[in-house]
């Protein structure tokens, strides 16, 4: 991890859990309705404002917004401590 990098991997985690990770076309199609165009091979300026984009949605909705199944808390309690109740 770095200070000033956003890894959206992490805002956004794989259903699965991890080590699998979300590929951020999949993220920019399923959260943004939208598709990175790749006709012309590899933008890195797109994808930076795909992450600016993926990053305000998830500001604007909260922490648990985006997180998959593979995540073990529920609306920011943990799984665990819901099934010990």
């Amino acid at each position: 991890l770095h200070r000033r990098v956003v890894d959206t991997s992490i805002l956004y985690t794989h259903e699965r859990g991890f080590p699998y990770k979300n590929a951020l076309k999949y993220l920019v199609t399923k959260y943004l309705n939208r598709e990175l165009d790749r006709t012309d091979g590899h933008c890195s300026a797109d994808d930076a404002l795909a992450v600016v984009d993926l990053v305000n949605l998830k500001l604007q909705k909260g922490h648990s917004f985006g997180r998959g199944s593979g995540d073990t808390r529920i609306e920011g309690q943990s799984l665990f401590r819901l099934l010990a109740k």
